[in-house]
């Protein structure tokens, strides 16, 4: 099994290995990270026109006045220090918290699990180890085998006769796990178990959505925002992501598209700009999905072809894309995901909460909205 954990932009720097089995599987990263360097997309100005969106903050730990540093000729103050970070010490203070529920909802799910199997097992007078030996698991097949080699060993040159016991003993360990998370959610819904752990006090964002694409349910009490590049490789599985959730949940969820063009991508900030071209003729998700799945095509004629095939009048999109009040939209987005800490595609954030790792995913967002989803 591979476990990957990765910030809201993963580096694959937190990769880690727990079978040498999977040596052929290539670990799936969740967004594009931004360079620390370099804030905007190439051409962007700094002083990007667009309405000033106030965010909330957290007091300050130390006095404002309190000096943390002194040199020859100049000194800089807490709150100097403060002020020229604060978007990202509410992002940290919102991650720490969100680590904190996750430990306690990790906490929380292994206590409940223990006891309805301690329960189970006194009623059938056995010992709990003996009552999870008990849990039938499917056997593993010889053509479990041979599917699982051809699709992920094959290819690195290694032979059947050389994998095949290593591979027959991951995936008995994979069966014998879902045998028993199955078994175990069995035991919570016969138990009629109900969890009401309370969500930490979050930081909630603020966002001037008022010319965004939306997509959903207009009236949805679950607001996704996300940022994202149409260059990044990463942003097209989060765009599939959020199809997933619009298909889970119909209604009660919308979903906010807001441009987050990287520098790095050549073709991001065109794409950007075409986006809300296409969004001012009212097409912009049919542009949206034709150019993240065709991310190898985004330089100008191929947007242009992009356009004719959703339908577009070529002529107003065309004039449009020369339009210099269609770059400033973009750019006042850019400043938005900058003014609450986006330091990378895709970046999510539910109800103006960050979202972790990711996108979110219609379990989790049962889990974080059990009453309204």
């Amino acid at each position: 099994m591979l476990l990957v954990k990765c910030r809201a932009t993963c580096d694959l720097t937190s990769v880690q290995k727990t079978s040498a089995l999977l040596i052929a599987i290539a670990a799936a990263s969740v967004g594009c990270p931004r360079p620390t360097e370099t804030k905007l997309a190439q051409g962007t100005s700094s002083a990007v026109a667009g309405p000033v969106v106030a965010q909330p903050t957290l007091a300050p730990r130390v006095p404002a006045n309190t000096v943390v540093a002194r040199w020859k000729g100049g000194e800089l103050t807490y709150g100097e220090l403060y002020d020229k970070g604060k978007s990202d010490i509410v992002r940290l203070y919102n991650k720490y918290l969100q680590d904190l529920e996750q430990a306690e909802r990790e906490q929380l799910e292994g206590s409940i699990t223990q006891r309805l199997v301690e329960n189970a097992a006194k009623a059938k007078g056995v010992s709990e180890g003996d009552y999870v030996k008990s849990i039938p698991v499917p056997e593993v097949s010889e053509a479990d085998v041979q599917s699982f080699f051809q699709a992920n060993v094959a290819a690195s040159g290694r032979s059947i006769e050389e994998t095949g016991p290593r591979i027959r003993e991951y995936l008995a360990n994979q069966k014998r796990q879902g045998a028993l998370q199955e078994h175990f959610n069995k035991l919570r819904s016969e138990a009629g178990v109900a969890i009401d752990l309370p969500a930490p006090p979050f930081i909630t964002m603020n966002f001037d959505l008022a010319n965004s694409p939306m997509k959903g349910d207009p009236n949805g009490k679950i607001t996704i925002v996300e940022f994202s590049d149409f260059q990044c490789p990463y942003c097209s599985r989060g765009a599939q992501a959020i199809e997933q959730i619009l298909g889970s949940f119909p209604k009660n969820v919308r979903i906010y598209f807001m441009n987050f063009p990287l520098n790095f991508h050549e073709r991001a900030m065109p794409a950007a700009i075409a986006g809300r071209c296409a969004h001012r003729q009212g097409k912009f998700w049919p542009l949206h999905d034709r150019m993240f799945d065709n991310q190898s095509k985004l330089d100008d004629a191929s947007i242009q072809e992009h356009a004719s095939a959703i339908g577009l009048d070529t002529k107003s999109f065309t004039a449009c894309l020369a339009d210099p009040s269609v770059r400033q939209e973009v750019e006042a987005d850019l400043k938005q995901g900058e003014n609450v800490g986006v330091n990378g595609t895709p970046s999510f954030f539910v109800n103006g909460i960050p979202y972790p790792q990711g996108a979110p995913t219609p379990e989790r967002l049962r889990e974080m909205f059990p009453n309204d989803l």
